[in-house]
This record gives C-alpha cells, sequence and structure tokens, in this order.
C-alpha cells in the first residue's frame, strides 16, 4: 500500500476489496434475516488494517424515546446520534466525518448499546455501499471470487407451463372494494399511526400484528386456537381483507379521534360494516 494515498482513495481500496455482506442465519422473531453489527464489522476490519483507516465513533446525542409495559416487562426505546471519523493512519489530519443515528429497544440496560450498534452498522453500511443479502453466492468481490470452470454450456431453458387465468375476485357489499383495496387501505393507516405515536416504540409489523391477532375455535376439531397476525398487508388472505380492514379502522378512528381531540377538535368514526369472516 502506497503511503502518499488519501483517506478517500484508501476507501476505495476497501471498497474493491469487500462488496457483500451476508445476513445472519438466525432470524430475528422468527420472521426475517438481518446484517448484525458483528458481522459487518468483521467483513470490513481486515480490509481497513491493511489499508489504513481507523475509526472513532462519538455519542453527540441521545434520549429515551419511550417507555411502555409489555407482558408485565418495562421496555425502553433509546435513539442515540453518533458522529464516525475516518481517519487516514499516516496523515491523521486526512479525516471523513459521517453522522448516522439508531433506536434500540430493549427490557433491561441494554438499549443504549443496541442503539449504538445500530447506527455504527448503517454507517458503515452506507459508506462502503455494501450490499446484503441471503445467498453467499451472491458474494462477488474479490474476498469470494468463484474458481473458473473454463468453457461455460448454455443451460438448457425449462419448458414453461401456461398460466392459468386469474381468479376474478368476488365484488364486496361496497361495490368496487376488492381485497386489494383493503390491503393497500391497511397499510396506509397502518403507516401513519407508527409514525404518530399510537404505538410507543412499534414498528408496522408489530402494530398490524397486535391488530390482526385472534381466537378461534375449529369447527372441525372443536379445539381452540389462535392467530399471532399479520406482518405485513400483502400476507392478509382475500377471504380476511374486509375484516381485518375493519378491525384496524377502527384502531385508526380511535386514533385520529384522539389526535383531533388533543387539537380541540372532534373527528365522527367511521361505519365499516359489518362481516363474518374469520380474519385468518
Amino acid at each position: 500500500m502506497s503511503e502518499s494515498m488519501n483517506l478517500l482513495q484508501r476507501m476505495n481500496a476497501v471498497m474493491k476489496d469487500v462488496a457483500y455482506v451476508q445476513k445472519d442465519e438466525k432470524k430475528v422473531a422468527g420472521q426475517y434475516r438481518a446484517v448484525t453489527h458483528d458481522a459487518v464489522c468483521a467483513k470490513l476490519r481486515p480490509s481497513m488494517v491493511e489499508h489504513g483507516i481507523v475509526v472513532s465513533v462519538s455519542v453527540v446525542d441521545h434520549a429515551i424515546a419511550d417507555t411502555w409495559d409489555k407482558s408485565g416487562s418495562r421496555w425502553t426505546c433509546v435513539d442515540a446520534t453518533i458522529v464516525m471519523t475516518f481517519m487516514n493512519i499516516d496523515a491523521p489530519q486526512d479525516q471523513l466525518a459521517v453522522q448516522a443515528f439508531g433506536y434500540g429497544i430493549d427490557n433491561g440496560d441494554k438499549g443504549p448499546g443496541k442503539a449504538i450498534s445500530y447506527a455504527v452498522k448503517y454507517a458503515l453500511l452506507k459508506c462502503f455501499s455494501l450490499e446484503t443479502g441471503d445467498d453467499p453466492d451472491n458474494d462477488q468481490g474479490p474476498d469470494h471470487q468463484r474458481p473458473s470452470t473454463g468453457t461455460r454450456t448454455p443451460a438448457t431453458p425449462a419448458l414453461e407451463r401456461p398460466s392459468k387465468p386469474s381468479k376474478p375476485q368476488k365484488p364486496t357489499q361496497d361495490g368496487d372494494k376488492g381485497p386489494d383495496y383493503y390491503r393497500d387501505d391497511i397499510g396506509r393507516m397502518v403507516e401513519e399511526m407508527s409514525g404518530g405515536g399510537y404505538m410507543p416504540g412499534g414498528s408496522m409489523g408489530e402494530i398490524l400484528m397486535s391488530l390482526t391477532t385472534g381466537d378461534w375455535t375449529d369447527k372441525t376439531s372443536g379445539e381452540d386456537k389462535h392467530f399471532d397476525g399479520y406482518d405485513d398487508p400483502s400476507k392478509i388472505r382475500d377471504k380476511a381483507a374486509t375484516i381485518n380492514h375493519r378491525k384496524v379502522r377502527e384502531a385508526y378512528d380511535k386514533f385520529i379521534s384522539e389526535g383531533a381531540k388533543s387539537a380541540g377538535q372532534e373527528t365522527p368514526s367511521a361505519d365499516v360494516g359489518d362481516d363474518d369472516n374469520l380474519p385468518f
């Protein structure tokens, strides 16, 4: 490595070495896979050491955004703003400062650490334009090259099956409002509630799951069963779209009404009608 390289040239060299970070095998809350703070640091560190880049992190602002009770435990949401400074080891005055923020939710004392780790992880991912994904074969950087096998044989194209005609959606009592409309409207309402403090610290997925969860009795076996709810509007089944729209709409009307009351106004709730379908 040439000592004459400036900081940006060194960062560019790191980007040539590392282009991809694989998502962790373990799912978060059993729902999705994520790239961890440790995975990002472990991937970048060897190349940053080789090219003479040192990083320092300072917390410039932090606050307890919210607290709430959940299942008998006291949960806290902490937000933190950091400044990450990249420095040229051969010319310490050659620096680049980047600001980032993160949130940490915990029912103990780990909220601040989670918030800082979250901010550091995304600052590194964005500064080095790192790609993330599920498949390790997608890693095409110099540290994960596939061995050459010579001439490749073109794959035989698979026979395409004729597509089945799409099933027409059953019209509802609202006329032209079908399941797609309800799913889109549910997404809009939940997004607005998640940004308006309807559920402290709650993401869109968490809010939707809390509103669409339910219990029912299996008519065949007579067993009492429980449904955890949907974490994404697109997963709501056509037959369940109407009743789940009603449940979310009731919560949304309450959310709007409480906001109007705090502003000295009154907002009437909407009549969404009845539906005897199960919400699952």
